[in-house]
Order: C-alpha cells, then structure tokens, then sequence
C-alpha cells in the first residue's frame, strides 16, 4: 500500500516543536491545560491549544520511546541487521503493534535531523510515502537536548479515492549524538500505526517487523549521500 501524506510534524527537541497541519478557518475555544487528545485530532482543538498539543505530542514520544506504556512489560526484542535492532510490543486499546528501530548512522545528528525534516527527501527513504506537503506552520520553538520529530494524526484533509486513511497514533524519531564522536548519531525511529484498509491488523504486525530495518538502512544511505 503507499499512502499520499497528509498529516505533517511536530517536531521537538534542538529543532524543536512545529507542528504542520492542513488548517480550516474555524476557530475553537482553547480548553484545560494538561490535556491529551484523541487521534486523528480535531484540527481546530490543535490550533486553538497548539502549545498543548506540542507538549503532548513530544511526552507522548518519549514515552514510547522508553518503552513506558509498550505492553506486557516494555519492548521485546525484535529482528536485528547490520547492528539495527527492531523492538516491539502492544499498547491498551490498539490492535496493532508499535515498533521502535535503532541504527548508527554515519552523519551529525544535525544533519540527520534536518533530512528527515525535509519534506522532499521523506519519499526517498520511505516507501510508505508518496509525497509531503506543508500546508501551515503553526508554531516554532527551540530547546536544548536531543533531536525530535514526533508526528500524529489530524482530522481535516478530505479522504481520497484510491487510498487507504491510515491513522499515525504516535510516529517519529529520535536522533541522539554520539558522545565522541561529532560525525555519527544514534537514531530511533517509532512507529504506531492503524493502517487501516483490508489487511489484518496480526497480518501486518509479523510481516512489518523486518520492514524498519530497510527504512533504518535507507535513511543511512540517503545521509551519506546528502
């Protein structure tokens, strides 16, 4: 299946949280602070509490990343390749499992992350990805620490004839620099998605597991050569 991107980034960390959502005029009460959303999320909540949804979004990744909330007892081991590793596990209320992939790559952690910010080069190394577009920039901010780009759904963007509506739970990356050594980092890539479609959901959760490992291998290779 190949999906036409419509959901954009939050993104956190030294390049830290945008968020790029399609965006309908309507405006919406701002609500309580500490809150969580449901996805897809309404677009309008998102604009009317961008601060809180970027909070969320980024806690919500590290959480994963952790392994905090990744059921029965945190992730279990997956697949390994060529020294990236495929962890995996189940969270309450999804069928379908969510998977964290890590590898070295040969490059900064700065430039890793500003190509898997870069919009043109996400279809390059990810064949899940037709193309991204930004629609609008909602918000910047700047912090210090790791590298963050966290992406979840939203609810706007009319559904298409001829592809499948696949729901981003809680996605992204996590680029950490090697504590030596400037030219190398360490990147996790998450990933917790209801595809949706025909297919199912224990199907694609065995099939999927070795599926990281290439997308870990092609971003290596699109850093380098970048």
């Amino acid at each position: 299946m190949v999906f036409a991107s419509t959901v954009e980034i939050t993104r956190g960390g030294d390049i830290a949280p945008q968020t790029k959502h399609s965006a309908p005029d309507a405006a919406e009460t701002p609500v309580s602070e500490a809150m969580t959303f449901s996805i897809p999320a309404p677009i309008a909540s998102v604009r009317a509490n961008i601060k809180e949804f970027e909070e969320d979004s980024i806690n919500k990744l590290l959480t994963r990343y952790d392994g905090v909330d990744v059921l029965p007892n945190g992730w279990r081991e997956g697949p390994c390749s060529k020294g990236i590793q495929v962890v995996y596990g189940e969270v309450t209320g999804s069928e379908w499992y969510t998977m964290k992939t890590t590898g070295t790559l040969q490059v900064s952690a700065e430039k890793a992350a500003s190509i898997l910010m870069d919009y043109n080069m996400v279809p390059k190394f990810d064949d899940m990805t037709r193309e991204v577009k930004p629609v609008e920039k909602l918000s910047d901010a700047s912090e210090d620490g790791r590298h963050l780009i966290a992406t979840r759904s939203v609810e706007y963007v009319p559904e298409r004839k001829g592809f499948v509506r696949a729901t981003i739970i809680i996605s992204g990356y996590v680029v950490v620099p090697h504590p030596t050594d400037p030219n190398m980092c360490e990147m996790s890539v998450i990933a917790h998605m209801d595809l949706g479609g025909n297919l199912p959901a224990m199907v694609v959760r065995y099939l999927g597991l070795s599926a990281p490992i290439k997308l870990v291998e092609k971003i290596h290779e699109i850093t380098l050569s970048s």
